[in-house]
């Protein structure tokens, strides 16, 4: 029961790593595109920011995804905990 815990803590810690690490890519390149500063890459910047200012929703939609993932898989396993506390109960 207590590995059932300690993976629950890690995966958590683990995605939370991986959506830091994802959003600090995502701003990193968002402030490359605002120091750059020349007329001549305006319109390239532009494609360039719609392309970072998409990529943020979509790391923003997948750490959704991650987020639900985690809160799905500790309610599984405090059910999994209520129904064994429950069978040792009978026994």
């Amino acid at each position: 029961m207590a590995y059932m815990l300690l993976a629950e803590e890690i995966l958590l810690i683990a995605s939370s790593s991986l959506a830091g690490v994802l959003s600090a890519i995502a701003l990193g390149r968002i402030s490359k595109i605002k120091k750059s500063s020349s007329a001549k890459n305006r319109e390239k910047l532009m494609k360039t920011s719609d392309a970072a200012k998409s990529e943020l929703q979509s790391l923003l939609f997948e750490k959704s995804l991650a987020s639900e993932a985690i809160a799905h898989s500790y309610e599984a396993a405090k059910n999994v905990k209520l129904i064994w506390l429950n069978v040792t109960s009978y026994c």
